[in-house]
């Protein structure tokens, strides 16, 4: 019976450890929206920052590798706070990872360039923000949706609903965009753990001023 009770206490010891390194790591608090991103930045996570991650950091941090947290999808990653991914990638950190072999610097400037962007996945588009014009759903709608919707959630391969087609946008309650139900509404929803992108960041008052105007146009296919 004593040889029982050390084995369950040594198991609980290493657990509490575990989960005590998880829970520092992560803090499981999504990262909110920057005030501001860097409209010069140019890295992605599709382009750049996922290759870095891939190299360095996947056959430990992975469903393969066993070792929590999972970093294999761009939600995964995004969801650290800049202290919290910045944190332990530092050559200077206390842990610093991985840790076989820290970051190169230039590594580090990238992932930092991406987050001060505001995480983009792909398709970065830096143009001033005019909605006087009426909205073309392929030119200005698509883009949005593709970079921050439909890229890992809303794709038919993903968690949500499809929004891959302009019907699946216009069946998807998107003209009444005060309807509590519908997905305009959702871009702007006060709880955040409604508002969409979930565990993204926010999109922008240009993005969802266009959005806006596409639907109160008629949410055309145009």
């Amino acid at each position: 019976m004593k040889k029982v009770y050390l084995t369950i206490l040594s198991i609980g010891t290493i657990c509490l450890i575990n989960s005590c390194y998880y829970d520092n790591f992560k803090e499981l608090n999504p990262q909110t929206a920057l005030n501001g991103c860097d409209t010069s930045n140019t890295v992605t996570y599709e382009a750049d920052v996922k290759s870095i991650i891939d190299g360095n950091c996947i056959s430990c941090h992975s469903a393969g590798g066993g070792t929590q947290p999972y970093l294999d999808s761009y939600q995964n990653l995004a969801a650290f706070s800049s202290e919290q991914l910045l944190g332990v990638l530092s050559p200077g950190a206390v842990k610093p990872m991985p840790p076989s072999s820290p970051l190169a610097q230039t590594d580090i400037d990238k992932i930092t360039q991406w987050i001060n962007g505001c995480r983009p996945f792909g398709n970065i588009i830096n143009t001033a923000c005019d909605t006087s014009a009426a909205m073309s759903y392929s030119n200005d709608i698509v883009p949005i949706l593709s970079a921050n919707c439909t890229n890992g959630c809303h794709d038919n391969i993903g968690l949500g609903h499809s929004l891959v087609t302009v019907a699946d946008v216009q069946n998807d309650t998107f003209i009444v965009f005060n309807n509590v139900s519908s997905l305009v509404y959702s871009l702007i929803d006060t709880v955040p753990s409604k508002r969409m992108p979930l565990g993204r960041p926010h999109l922008s008052a240009c993005q969802v001023a266009k959005i806006k105007r596409w639907v109160l146009e008629g949410a055309q296919d145009n």
